[in-house]
């Protein structure tokens, strides 16, 4: 399905599939963004490339992005940060969260059926096993029956859709 083209669907905090050491990379990025005297939230899209070895980023996005709810479930709420550094002007120091937290759009089944390298699923599986998992739209304290509804049409639609897409696993 088209609709889901673009859009993560899972993602782990600080995972490094090459297993290299990213934080000269981020080092740089922070150091770019002080310069330039950035305050606020950025979100940037980097890929890491084996051919030469160097981090390549493809966008930094001047706010919060989709995939930014993991930083509630580390605990830090996103809107005090923001009120803090740019209503009541309070020193921000830079914070790298490194914690590993798996975020979640789509249901357990997908990432068990879908995810076809081996090493992020089974990282993923683990941290799900672990309850290490976020989805932005569930709230267990919503109990309204429209958004239980609205919910399972979801959840229901994630199974259709990657069921009939082009990246499915073939086997």
């Amino acid at each position: 399905n088209q609709n889901l083209v673009g859009n993560a669907a899972v993602l782990i905090n600080g995972y490094n599939s090459f297993k290299i050491d990213n934080k000269p990379a981020i080092k740089k990025v922070v150091k770019f963004l002080e310069e330039i005297n950035y305050q606020g939230f950025a979100e940037i899209d980097w890929k890491y490339d084996a051919r030469d070895k160097t981090f390549k980023i493809l966008e930094i996005n001047a706010r919060q992005g989709r995939s930014s709810y993991y930083v509630s479930a580390l605990n830090y709420n996103l809107i005090k940060i923001l009120a803090d550094d740019l209503i009541y002007n309070k020193s921000m120091s830079y914070k790298l969260l490194d914690e590993k937290i798996l975020l979640s759009f789509v249901p357990k089944k997908i990432i068990k059926k879908y995810i076809i390298n081996e090493q992020f699923r089974i990282e993923a599986l683990k941290l799900w096993q672990n309850n290490n998992v976020v989805n932005p739209v569930k709230y267990k304290l919503d109990k309204h029956p429209w958004r239980i509804y609205l919910n399972l049409r979801k959840y229901f639609y994630y199974l259709k859709s990657y069921k009939n897409s082009y990246w499915k696993n073939n086997d």
